[in-house]
């Protein structure tokens, strides 16, 4: 940290069940509908948003501080400097964004939603919830994902596993398996906390944080 990170001032508090991070730069054309999605959620447990501005210059970071003033019961907002970007060969990543928010999250879950995601479902993290606890074996939650080419360079497509069923469970040896992850994407996963307590090396090689 070669420049200390700024956490914008809020009332947060208590214990909450789910730390939803978001890791935001230069997302003005989405931030609003990821937020939206995010604070739109059903839940009988309380939740932390934790936004990571990676110092955008389009707009993004005026945008969340204009929702961290509106939602200070709900909303960590962490102000990053690109002095502390780290470079991984050469090209900047969002590690240290990414590494900041994980590292402040206090619930027992952890969600994640990038700047340029949204999630469509109101009871989304409700779901999500109760399946990892009625299912203590399990290390994470995902479901299908649409990703949309806004430029129509591409059809529509729907992230998940062939033949995938409610409730289904996979091994890591499936995750290993597949050609694509199971279809796993970044704005689907909710994981257990505790499991973020030991990071491997390798992994803060990679160039992106979601790797």
């Amino acid at each position: 940290e070669h420049k200390p990170v700024q956490e914008h001032p809020h009332q947060v508090g208590g214990q909450p069940m789910v730390s939803v991070c978001v890791m935001t730069y230069n997302h003005v054309n989405y931030i609003k509908h990821c937020l939206d999605g995010i604070l739109m959620q059903e839940t009988d447990f309380p939740f932390e948003i934790l936004i990571g501005e990676d110092d955008s210059k389009d707009g993004t970071r005026e945008i969340c501080v204009e929702y961290a003033c509106r939602y200070p019961n709900k909303i960590r907002l962490f102000l990053h400097h690109r002095e502390n970007n780290i470079a991984v060969n050469g090209t900047p990543t969002g590690w240290f964004n990414s590494m900041y928010c994980l590292y402040n999250s206090v619930g027992k879950y952890i969600a994640l939603c990038e700047g340029d995601d949204y999630w469509v479902d109101h009871q989304k993290l409700q779901k999500q919830v109760d399946f990892m606890e009625q299912n203590v074996d399990c290390s994470l939650s995902f479901h299908p994902a649409r990703v949309t080419y806004e430029d129509n360079s591409y059809p529509d497509k729907i992230f998940k596993p062939s033949d995938l069923e409610v409730g289904q469970k996979f091994t890591l040896l499936d995750f290993i398996s597949s050609d694509d992850g199971l279809g796993i994407t970044t704005a689907s996963v909710l994981f257990r906390i505790n499991l973020f307590k030991q990071i491997p090396d390798w992994l803060l090689q990679a160039p992106y944080g979601d790797a």
